[in-house]
Parts: C-alpha cells; structure tokens; sequence
C-alpha cells in the first residue's frame, strides 16, 4: 500500500508501548503490557480495522476476479462480491461447492496475513435454487453451518422477497422518533421545550429554526437536512457516481427508464419510495448537458429550458418514441421533426429548434445541479440547496442589536428568546388577543 515506514513506526508504537491496568475493588493495580492489539477507545482503532478489512476486501474480489469464486447470479452485472458491515461479511457465491471452498481459502489466506481468523462456527451458509443439496453437504463437511431465509439481520428482515411496510415499520419509527428526539433535544438546549411542567413552549420550535435575520436562532431543521441528503442520493443517480448503490439502482430499479417515469409502489425499499415522492423538489436542481447525445432521452430526461418535453404533448403528437435519446433526433446538428399541422406543438417545436446543439463524439453527457435560481453547476453543494429549498421568512429590523461579531453567544440566545416572546406578546396586545 506503500505506507512510510515513519508512519508504520507511530503505529507499532502507540500498539507496543500500551499499558493496562485492573480495577480491583475500585482500585488500580498492577500494569501489563499488551502483546497483540490497542488500547480500548483508542481513536486508532477505527481505523486501522478499516485498513485490514480493505485487505480482505481487495482478496475476495482478486479471487472472484481469477474465478476461484463465482459470481451470484443476481450481482454479476453490478460486480457485488460481498457486503461489509462492521466486523460483519456477506459474500455472495454462485452456489457451487467450490466457489465456497475458494472463499474460505481466500479467508484462511487472510488470517495468515494478518492473524485475524474468521470464527465458522459463528458463520452461517444460505443457499437456494440447483445444488442447494450438494452445497449443503460440503458445507457441513467444513464445519458450517447451513440456515434458511428469511431471518433478521440488523434488526429488518433478510429475505428473498419484496419488504413489505410492515416489514420496515419498525426501522421507520426508529428514524421518525429518532428525528424527534433530536429536535426536543435542540428544543431543550436553546431553552424552548417543556423543560418543567409548563402546558407549552415558550417559542415554538419552527419559530427557532428562522434565520437570525428573519427572528429566530439559525437552527437549522432536521427535517430540512434530511430531505437535502435525500436530494443528494437522487444527484448521485444521474452523476453516474462510482457507487454500489446507484449501479443497483439502475440495474434492477430502472431498468433502462428515466427516473422521473418510474412509478411508486411497484419495486424499490421504503428509501427508494421516499427518493421518488421527492421527484417534484429534484426537477428543479436537474439539468442534463448534451455532449455526444447518447444517454439523454430526448422526450424524459430534463435538457431544455422548458423541462420535460413529453410533458402534456405526448409522443404521438412529436412524433418520437418515449425512449429516444437526443442523438436520433438531432442528425448532423439539425433537428428532425415530421411535418405537424397541429397549432399547440408548432411552439414547443419552435423552442426545441431555437437552441441550436453541436453534438461532441466521444464526450459523454454529464449533468449540473443548481447552486442558484437559474444557474447549473457541477457538483452538489448542500448549503445553496438549502437556501433554496427552505422556507423564508420577512427580515426583522432589531437582529443587528443582538446578534454581533462581538457578542457573548449565551447572551444573545437570551437576548433573541426574550426579544420574541416580548414581540408575540406585543402582536396579540395590538390584536386584543
């Protein structure tokens, strides 16, 4: 990995050099040294684990690569090999004893490297479809055992068919109370929530997250930067990121169609459902740039100005299949309509032709995201999203007064709580509330 030796040598010191002591009876005694490992909550630990499981990460695809092991049917097309979830592993197999015999050498080769050794007996095969027999009786040759789907694993169940929403209710109440316990937590610390027994907050808590300028405190919503995050998954997607998920997205959600046709419901975990309902915020950020044409679909993907041009025109009133990309339709740099007699499509063809497009051969068409109102650029910025997607409030006139340069923090979230509660209280005296 050509790490420096200077950089090996802190490390083997901070392992070597380590000292431990017992508590007996509250009490420290004795020190030892260790001979194999860190310290416990040694901020390196972390990190070195990342460093060796990358080396087990690198084998299994080596191994694959050489087809010591084969690959799974369903993950040949997206290249998964395995999946790494702390010191837990998936590898997929294609099913044949001898794919699983080549993935247990490529672990004993691992423990000989490094000294961690996978525990077999902890370890689990689960195989299905033709030589599930033969599979099952090798692996209880070598000491594994063999289950059957479904099961649970990282508390949502494993299993070989579509989740259903019962299936992911509980992972969804986590995140929905885990969301609201962080903004009673923040509700707590700036000193709005229900710290004693009083019926109601004193500010309400959308009130906090305003900008300081608009009378609130520049909190930022969490909901608001989850639906951000969101905003950035469906970025990836048409990026064409390096990334497992989006090459899985495409293979076996997609499926060869544009994002914005995809229906809801049919396919896709309760992420993917969220990512969809989002489509009408992400229409807006998205804009295709046309390089050589072959991967933006003329009629669906978001290019022109206007947006989508299938819109309420249709494809039989353009006369182009849903699924055409740009390059069939602009042929030797000029666009290639048929003859319409129909008034309402003379305009939309009439804009199509007005932007005139020089295809570039061998440059792939890319995408921009958009930083402000009308302007696209590469790459996503999470703080010009927000800015545009949140909801904005009339300035106040007296925020300079209390939030300064110069100003003590915990004064001025004093000062700003109480400057609002005076405020509201002055509007219901002027409307005789």
């Amino acid at each position: 990995m050509n790490i420096p030796e200077q950089f090996v040598t802190w490390i083997m010191r901070c392992m070597d050099t380590a000292a431990f002591s017992v508590s007996i009876n509250g009490e420290l005694e004795g020190f030892f040294s260790s001979s194999r490992g860190i310290r416990q909550g040694c901020s390196l630990s972390s990190y070195l684990y990342v460093i060796v499981s990358n080396v087990l990460s690198k084998l299994i695809n080596k191994a694959v690569t050489t087809r010591r092991i084969g690959h799974h049917p369903m993950c040949q097309e997206v290249n998964l090999t395995h999946l790494s979830f702390a010191d837990d592993i998936i590898v997929f197999l294609d099913g044949s004893p001898s794919s699983l015999n080549g993935a247990l050498e490529v672990f004993q080769n691992f423990a000989n490297i490094s000294g961690l050794c996978i525990n077999v007996a902890k370890s689990t095969g689960f195989s299905a479809g033709g030589g599930k027999q033969a599979l099952e009786i090798f692996a209880g040759e070598v000491g594994l055992s063999v289950s059957a789907l479904p099961i649970k694993y990282l508390g949502l169940p494993l299993t070989t068919k579509t989740m259903t929403r019962n299936d992911y209710e509980p992972l969804i109440l986590k995140i929905k109370g885990c969301i609201d316990e962080i903004e009673s937590m923040c509700s707590a610390f700036c000193g709005v929530a229900r710290l004693t027994s009083q019926p109601k907050p004193k500010i309400a808590w959308p009130e906090v997250c305003k900008l300081k300028q608009e009378g609130g405190l520049g909190v930022r919503s969490i909901r608001e930067v989850s639906t951000i995050f969101a905003l950035k998954l469906i970025w990836r997607i048409f990026e064409n990121a390096d990334s497992l998920w989006v090459l899985w997205v495409k293979r076996m959600l997609l499926c060869g169609s544009s994002f914005w046709d995809v229906r809801e419901g049919v396919s896709g975990s309760w992420v993917w459902r969220k990512l969809l309902q989002l489509r009408h915020i992400a229409k807006k950020f998205v804009r295709m740039v046309i390089n050589d044409g072959r991967t933006v679909q003329f009629l669906t993907d978001i290019w022109h100005p206007i947006g989508r041009l299938i819109g309420e025109h249709g494809t039989q009133k353009l006369g182009i299949v849903r699924n055409a990309i740009v390059s069939t339709v602009l042929v030797n740099n000029e666009w290639q309509f048929q003859n319409k007699r129909d008034r309402a499509i003379q305009p939309v063809i009439a804009q199509i032709k007005e932007m005139r497009l020089v295809l570039a051969e061998g440059v792939k068409d890319t995408s921009r995201w958009m930083k402000e109102e009308g302007t696209y650029e590469a790459g996503f910025s999470t703080s010009a999203t927000w800015k545009i997607i949140r909801v904005k409030h009339d300035m106040v006139p007296w925020h300079r007064i209390i939030w300064f340069a110069q100003g003590v923090p915990r004064y001025a979230l004093s000062l700003g709580l109480l400057s609002r509660t005076c405020f509201l209280q002055e509007l219901k005296c002027v409307h005789g509330e």
